[in-house]
């Protein structure tokens, strides 16, 4: 009879973990995708670039053979960072227009109620090229901007007063 050594069980235990988190990767991202979770489904589709991070570095990990533990951590820790990176610079770029169409061009935007940069926003917004624009988290602070953006957006509906 043989007898495994702590090393041996450590990585034999690293292994199945990254095999548990592989799975559960897979399983959230085919459940967002196929859309059978609903209002849950809408949180997780943002999350996509993230679990498939994660399911990137737990599959990597089931392949070597030295530091299997660390190396999901590691994909984990590093996820988190570049999608913010690449959503930073994702959001600041100007959309690039698009072929010309008998409907509406609709954006819709977060203004970051208190944490956004509130000039740059308007900047954007006077010259966005949108018929139609939508601000979430626009708080009743900012409202001066509306009137500011009257000449370009003349018809205008707010609700900042009103929590749902």
């Amino acid at each position: 009879m043989m007898v495994a050594s702590p090393i041996a069980k450590r990585v034999a235990k690293g292994r199945r973990l990254a095999f548990l988190v592989l799975a559960s990767a897979n399983v959230v991202l085919v459940l967002a995708l196929a859309g059978p979770l609903g209002a849950l489904g809408d949180v997780v589709a943002p999350l996509t670039g993230h679990l498939v991070g994660i399911g990137l570095t737990a599959s990597l990990a089931l392949l070597v053979r030295r530091a299997v533990p660390l190396i999901p951590a590691a994909g984990g820790l590093l996820t988190v960072p570049v999608h913010v990176c690449l959503g930073v610079a994702g959001c600041c770029a100007r959309p690039v227009p698009t072929r010309a169409s008998p409907l509406a061009k609709v954006a819709h935007l977060n203004a970051w109620h208190r944490l956004g940069d509130r000039q740059r926003l308007e900047s954007y917004l006077k010259s966005a090229p949108a018929d139609v624009i939508v601000l979430s988290e626009f708080g009743s602070d900012q409202r001066p901007m509306l009137a500011r953006l009257k000449g370009a957006y003349p018809f205008q509906v707010e609700c900042a007063d009103r929590r749902s």
